[in-house]
């Protein structure tokens, strides 16, 4: 690093042993969860776009479907699993005090998890677009 960058990076690993016998919070298992479930929505809505992108947009093609109504019936493919996945899990994570979602009202968390599904539909579909077979 000293060569490539000319920066001087001190490393203190003195405080890793104090770390050891600290205890964790358990909220944060809850929130590596979340986040695990998110990652988990990411790739199975892209699996799920890429996937109808591929013989389906051929297929309807030759049918003389046209191009939007290709595109807002995949939005709406994806869309939906992924809003009752995410209100799902705003509501379970709400009732059962995980921290980001139970400090907040449940109309509030919906409202992000809808906001959040509407966004993550909208690139995966966008991506979908750019990925040639």
């Amino acid at each position: 690093m000293k060569q490539n960058t000319k920066l001087n990076y001190k490393v203190n690993i003195e405080r890793i042993g104090t770390l050891m016998y600290s205890m964790i919070s358990c909220e944060m298992f809850f929130e590596f969860s979340v986040l695990c479930s998110y990652v988990v929505t990411v790739i199975l809505s892209t699996l799920l776009t890429v996937n109808n992108r591929g013989a389906n947009h051929l297929i309807l093609r030759r049918l003389g479907v046209k191009e939007w109504r290709f595109w807002m019936s995949n939005y709406v493919f994806v869309f939906l699993p992924n809003l009752i996945q995410l209100e799902l899990a705003a509501i379970i994570w709400h009732y059962t005090g995980i921290l980001p979602f139970s400090g907040v009202t449940l109309d509030f968390a919906m409202f992000i998890h809808f906001l959040l599904a509407v966004l993550l539909s909208a690139i995966n579909v966008f991506l979908s677009a750019l990925m040639r077979n």
